[in-house]
């Protein structure tokens, strides 16, 4: 199509409506005709999608391979020990997608254009997403057992045997005075007057005081001596350690003889083959003896080389 632009009569360039008013003029018939096609063409576009049919596949594409998995949660496992605890989060972590219940879904919707008989059409298509949570496992009941021999021998974060002052203590509590003009014979200390020595420390010396999990750590207690039943087991077990000995946490609910009952938690120390309680959060027990709570009535919680809380 060609189009002829038509001189306006009486009207030449810098003429009645001033210099250049014949331009002026030709470019507002070119912005109409230009509006004019552009506004065919959309009429023209409109009416081919006109006669195509929009068909929906909803119910055809259907994806649950790209499902986000929601896996379950760990921090409320019951008690158990600690080798079949490992177990059980493991097969949590593997446990594959076509065991999980479909609780809900989410659908997304896409548009693709696809030649149907050879006419292009606009298609809709749904991919959904299942959420999910694994199927339930069956987890073992009963106290944690997390305590290697091998791992009551080390050092950890609260039980700080390798500290330069906790090892200078046990060394003075478990190493006999040396020989004098009385005393010519000198001969170690057993492995049970080491551990007697580093209990009857920690009672006499460490005064006990009221708050809940750990606070301060072996180092703590041994600049500030004082100590919830926490610290002061930490105590107990930095020094043994740190003398040689062997030492775990025991944790339990306990009916204490002054009344109530609550969580408590005091050390064993191993000697010649045993694990000796130390409990020495009160002056009326001994080393091997507790009589601040009673022993006959208690639950076991956990034992463990290192205290998680």
């Amino acid at each position: 199509m060609i189009f002829i632009y038509p001189k306006c009569p009486g009207v030449a360039p810098g003429g009645a409506l001033g210099h250049g008013g014949g331009t002026i003029k030709r470019k507002k018939i070119t912005k109409l005709i230009l509006a004019f096609a552009i506004f065919i063409c959309f009429i023209s576009i409109s009416a081919g999608f006109d006669g195509q049919t929009n068909e929906n596949t909803d119910s055809k594409v259907v994806s649950t391979d790209k499902s986000p998995v929601i896996a379950g949660g760990e921090n409320n496992y019951p008690t158990v020990n600690a080798a079949q605890l490992r177990s059980y989060k493991r097969t949590l972590r593997r446990t594959p997608v076509r065991s999980y219940k479909r609780t809900y879904s989410k659908v997304r919707y896409g548009y693709k254009m696809v030649k149907v008989k050879g006419k292009w059409k606009r298609v809709r298509y749904a991919i959904r997403y299942a959420s999910a949570r694994p199927a339930a496992a069956s987890a073992p009941s009963g106290p944690v057992i997390d305590a290697p021999m091998e791992r009551c021998m080390v050092s950890t974060r609260n039980c700080q045997a390798n500290d330069p002052n906790i090892q200078n203590l046990a060394y003075e509590l478990t190493t006999p005075p040396p020989a004098n003009e009385t005393n010519t014979t000198v001969e170690p200390y057993s492995n049970y007057q080491k551990a007697y020595n580093i209990y009857e420390w920690t009672e006499k010396n460490v005064e006990y005081s009221w708050y809940y999990n750990t606070q301060k750590g072996a180092t703590g207690v041994l600049s500030q001596r004082t100590a919830n039943c926490c610290d002061m087991s930490h105590m107990v077990v930095a020094l043994s350690r740190a003398a040689g000995l062997p030492a775990r946490y025991r944790h339990g609910i306990c009916t204490f003889v002054s009344g109530g009952t609550f969580g408590h938690v005091w050390a064993d120390i191993y000697v010649d083959g045993n694990w000796i309680p130390a409990d020495a959060s009160n002056n009326d027990n001994d080393f091997g003896v507790i009589r601040n709570w009673n022993t006959n009535s208690w639950s076991l919680k956990g034992i463990y080389a290192e205290l998680p809380f």
